[in-house]
């Protein structure tokens, strides 16, 4: 997820002191899992995956980053 700087723009980001700008990265760890706990990582990747959750970061200031 990359976090909206606190300011200049997103594109050009001038943050203020103490202001880190940073793209976090969700991603699988191999192991081996139980079933149940495959499948909750299932249900949590396609969560976070879902055009919803895009809305919702967009509603707090942040946004997917750009590949």
């Amino acid at each position: 997820f990359e976090i909206v700087p606190l300011g200049g723009t997103a594109a050009a980001p001038d943050p203020l002191p103490g202001n880190r700008v940073a793209t976090m990265n969700f991603v699988r760890i191999e192991g081996a899992w139980s079933d149940r706990q495959i499948e909750a990582v299932d249900r949590l990747f396609a969560a976070v995956e879902a055009e919803a959750f895009t809305k919702i970061l967009a509603r707090h200031g942040l946004r997917r980053p750009v590949n």
